[in-house]
C-alpha cells in the first residue's frame, strides 16, 4: 500500500515516505457511527501520547466525500488526519470489515501489517511495536462497528474477465501512450501486451500511488481542461486487471491491439 490518500484538510499522505516513524497506526473510518467517533478520539489520544507514530483513520464509505469528512471532523473538535479513500482501494486491500477496525504497520519490515483489532485494544500492541518487539497477539477479531460495504470485495472472478484488447488497452491508448511510446518521453513503451504484462507491478504501483499519469492537480477544487488523470472507472479496471494476473485475451496468433496501435512519434530534430 503506497498512496494513502488526501485526508480532511486537502494533505496527500503517502504511506512509502513514513519509514523514519517506529510504527503506523490505520483505523477505518464512517461517517455519523459512535463506533468510529470513538476510535477516533482514541487513536487522536494516542497519538499524544506517541508523537514518533504515524496515525491516519481510513474512510471508505461511498457516501461520505472530503467535504463530509471534514464537517464531521470539524463538529467533533477531530485533528487526525481522516483520510478520503474514495475508490475504496485502501480499505478493501487492507482488509477492514467494520467500522473502528485497526491494523498497525511495521515500516521496518517493508510495511507488514503485524497488528489487526479494534483500535481501543491497540495500545499494548502499538507499545510493543515501537519498543521493537511483535505483539503478544497479531489478531484480535472482536470488532464491534457500523459493516463496511466494498463495491468490488468478492469479485476477482469478475476481474479475471477483463478484457485486455477491450477494458485495457483504450485506457492505456488514451491516457497512457502518449508518453509511453518510441520517441515518447517515458522510459519505456506500451507497445506490447508482453511489455505491459512485464511492467505490470509497477503500472500497478504508479496508479496506487497516483504517481501516473503526470497530472497532479486536484479536481477536489476544480475542473480542469485536457486533465489527464485517470476516471474511478479507469482506475479500478487497471488495477483490477492487474491483481488478477494481467490476463490476455490475445487469440493464439492474433493481434495486439496495442501493437497495431502504437506506431511511436515521428523524429523531432530539434
Amino acid at each position: 500500500i503506497i498512496r494513502l490518500g488526501v485526508d480532511q484538510t486537502g494533505m496527500g499522505h503517502i504511506l512509502k515516505y513514513d519509514t523514519m516513524t517506529p510504527a503506523v497506526v490505520l483505523v477505518s473510518h464512517v461517517n455519523g457511527d459512535a463506533g468510529a467517533l470513538a476510535a477516533a478520539k482514541t487513536i487522536q489520544d494516542l497519538a499524544t501520547k506517541n508523537p514518533n507514530v504515524v496515525f491516519h483513520m481510513i474512510n471508505s464509505a461511498e457516501a461520505d466525500t472530503r467535504d463530509t469528512i471534514a464537517a464531521e471532523a470539524k463538529a467533533n473538535g477531530l485533528t487526525i488526519p481522516i483520510l478520503d479513500d474514495e475508490y475504496q482501494l485502501i480499505g478493501n486491500s487492507l482488509g477492514f470489515t467494520y467500522a473502528g477496525e485497526a491494523v498497525i504497520v511495521d515500516p521496518k519490515k517493508n510495511f507488514e501489517i503485524v497488528y489487526h483489532g479494534p483500535a481501543d485494544t491497540i495500545e499494548t500492541a502499538l507499545a510493543d511495536v515501537v519498543a521493537g518487539k511483535a505483539p503478544a497477539t497479531a489478531e484480535v477479531m472482536d470488532i464491534k462497528g457500523t459493516k463496511l460495504v466494498f463495491a468490488d470485495r468478492g469479485k476477482e472472478a469478475e476481474f479475471a474477465k477483463i478484457s485486455y484488447s477491450k477494458d485495457v488497452v483504450p485506457i492505456l491508448m488514451d491516457k497512457c501512450v502518449d508518453c509511453h511510446q518510441p520517441n515518447g518521453i517515458a522510459p519505456w513503451h506500451m507497445n506490447s501486451y508482453q511489455m505491459v504484462k512485464t511492467f505490470s507491478p509497477m503500472i500497478r504501483e504508479a496508479i496506487r500511488r497516483d504517481r501516473m499519469p503526470p497530472f497532479d492537480a486536484d479536481s477536489h477544487y476544480r475542473a480542469f481542461a485536457k486533465d489527464e488523470n485517470l476516471s474511478a472507472a479507469e482506475t479500478k479496471t487497471l488495477v483490477h486487471w492487474i491483481e488478477a494476473g494481467s490476463p490476455s485475451d490475445i487469440p493464439e496468433g492474433g493481434e495486439d491491439p496495442l501493437v497495431k496501435g502504437v506506431v511511436g512519434r515521428p523524429d523531432w530534430p530539434l
